[in-house]
């Protein structure tokens, strides 16, 4: 009975510390745990990990505040592994959504990258490479603490990060990157990675129909709860290529798809100089703000 009082004890007091740590620390503790702890939202960005780190909900609330739409923002972006387009994502995306929304606002940052699939993988036959990966192997996305993503999702989880600073998920979804390169040779180091990443990344994957349809339907789901504007952010000019032979004519496609359904599309991608990148791929948080500021200020002109 002892043994059993010891145990029950233990793990009361282990569970103890955990919630702690959820509460106080879980935006150092995990890149997007505190994304599925807050209320569900009626506006939102939805991307892979250019958003995550490029777009700042706090900057739309202050440019957009009394503009009709329903506010506050969330960033709801999350890696290319765990964003590709299609009907997981989507569905996460209506689970996190207010049903009763009106006048939302969804910006889609839009990469070539997230209409791509593994060739392995057969997404007509339901085979998705980012099956089993948060958000989309969670049905609560709105309880604080989330013990269910600490469950199904442990292995993101690095509880050193409490006694560090470098990656701060705040309560809106917006990853704070403080890794920021301090030479050039940094930044190109980093860069050369990312393009080793992207050679590695065209090998195994191709552009997939069956993505840039799940974007049309994705499109039309969400102008039924506010206005959709989709953006293309800054790169490095290195990328271009890569991005061109992985999604030949990306531009074109997301043209054409968002004259169809009379959205627009605001391309950033020649836009590096102004808007400076921290590895070539993610902007770097010092200009992150003023990147959304340009954005929202086309979307009020639009």
């Amino acid at each position: 009975m002892k043994l059993v009082l010891k145990i029950i004890l233990a793990s009361f007091i282990g569970l103890s510390i955990v919630t702690f740590i959820l509460l106080k620390f879980g935006g150092q503790v995990d890149s997007f745990y505190n994304k599925f702890t807050t209320p569900k939202a009626s506006s939102m960005i939805i991307g892979d990990s250019r958003a995550l780190t490029g777009i700042r909900p706090n900057v739309v609330n202050k440019k957009l505040a009394g503009k009709g739409f329903d506010l506050p923002m969330l960033n709801y972006s999350f890696t290319i592994a765990q964003a590709p387009i299609g009907p997981l994502y989507r569905e996460s995306i209506l689970k996190k959504l207010k049903p009763n929304t009106k006048n939302g606002l969804f910006i889609i940052s839009l990469s070539p990258l997230m209409l791509l699939s593994e060739n392995s993988h057969d997404n007509y036959k339901n085979e998705f490479v980012e099956d089993n990966l948060s958000p989309h192997n969670m049905d609560f996305v709105d309880i604080n603490p989330n013990y269910e993503y600490l469950i199904d999702n442990y292995n993101s989880f690095h509880f050193k990060a409490v006694f560090r600073e470098n990656l701060i998920l705040q309560k809106n979804g917006w990853l704070q990157d403080n890794n920021l390169p301090n030479t050039r040779e940094e930044y190109e180091k980093r860069r050369d990675w990312w393009i080793n990443s992207y050679n590695n990344f065209n090998k195994r994957y191709s552009f997939s129909k069956y993505r840039l349809a799940s974007l049309d339907t994705l499109i039309k789901t969400l102008k039924s709860y506010g206005k959709v504007h989709i953006a293309r952010l800054p790169v490095d000019p290195i990328f271009l290529p890569l991005e061109e032979e992985m999604c030949p004519g990306f531009d074109k496609l997301v043209d054409s798809l968002s004259n169809i359904n009379n959205v627009k599309y605001y391309n950033y991608k020649n836009t590096s100089d102004t808007y400076k990148t921290l590895d070539g791929a993610h902007l770097s948080k010092l200009y992150s703000d003023k990147f959304t500021e340009s954005l929202c200020d086309s979307i009020l002109k639009n």
